[in-house]
């Protein structure tokens, strides 16, 4: 069984590989990169999520084993795009994942108001990033990471931030874990929303840490797939 994992803003395949040593040997890790970034590098970014969404479609519909289930993990804007890559699987009659897993992100119908990182100047939005603590400083105190990483991280906040959503309120007949820490800023309400988009089994799972929880808890995350499998 194959899991599609989807990383967060300004992230790449790479942050997944960890993974695979606490996976159970029948599942296969297939870390999904994002274009313009990691060993897609030289593509261009996204001019919006949806153009993000449809790729990671076909990518994914290319990847399904005839015969078999699959999972998908997102986390933050992965998670986000989990979800619509489920709705548009729906629509289209694709084979839907056995599970998702989403973590670090609200429920799509709940509106925040959020800091719009993306018009921010390079300064401050480096600092809006840090805060968040999942980026090292030494990215952005080295110049020449900086100058890779700050418009990746950019470019897919602009996408996250003016997206206008088309399927806030989709019914997905597919079991929903939600994951988060619980020192991020996630309210009660903006978790439990996910439950209204399943008409199967829901779970919530907290472990400690902020919105980066996930780096730290890898083998607990990897034990809540293995027991889902």
């Amino acid at each position: 069984m194959r899991i599609f994992c989807l990383p967060h803003a300004g992230g790449s395949a790479s942050v997944y590989l960890k993974w695979k040593k606490y996976l159970n040997k029948n599942i296969e890790l297939v870390p999904i990169e994002l274009s313009g970034r990691g060993s897609r590098m030289i593509e261009p970014f996204y001019n919006s999520l949806n153009e993000g969404i449809d790729d990671v479609s076909e990518i994914i519909k290319g990847k399904i084993i005839e015969g078999e289930e699959y999972l998908i993990y997102g986390h933050s804007m992965g998670a986000l795009m989990t979800y619509e890559v489920c709705c548009k699987f729906l629509k289209e009659g694709v084979k839907l994942p056995k599970h998702i897993f989403l973590s670090g992100r609200h429920c799509p119908f709940i509106d925040r108001k959020e800091t719009i990182a993306h018009k921010l100047n390079d300064e401050d939005f480096k600092e809006y990033i840090l805060s968040l603590k999942g980026t090292p400083k030494e990215v952005f105190l080295n110049k020449e990471l900086s100058e890779i990483f700050l418009p990746i991280i950019k470019s897919d906040y602009k996408n996250i931030e003016t997206f206008q959503g088309i399927n806030k309120t989709t019914v997905l007949p597919i079991p929903i874990t939600v994951l988060n820490g619980y020192e991020d800023e996630l309210t009660e309400e903006e978790i439990d929303g996910w439950s209204k988009l399943t008409n199967k089994n829901f779970k919530k799972l907290y472990f400690e840490g902020g919105h980066f929880f996930l780096h730290n808890h890898i083998s607990e995350v990897a034990e809540v797939i293995n027991e889902v499998v």
